[in-house]
């Protein structure tokens, strides 16, 4: 039941809203190594080549000149 329950908030959440969340797991992990900001790009686009249909309603530009 738990699982559906997932399932079903998942879904409820619109896809520029999984973009974010995406995107600052993305700007999480790279903090977390102590990569530099500016292969946030990078990986986002090496996350959009291994499938990830969640990165591309984010704007990588618009968003990483946010964050510098």
């Amino acid at each position: 039941m738990a699982t559906l329950f997932q399932q079903i908030a998942m879904n409820a959440v619109s896809p520029k809203e999984k973009s974010v969340v995406s995107g600052t797991r993305t700007v999480y992990w790279l903090a977390k190594k102590y990569i530099a900001s500016e292969k946030y790009n990078f990986m986002l686009n090496f996350l959009k080549l291994q499938g990830r249909k969640d990165i591309a309603n984010l704007n990588i530009a618009k968003t990483l000149q946010i964050l510098m």
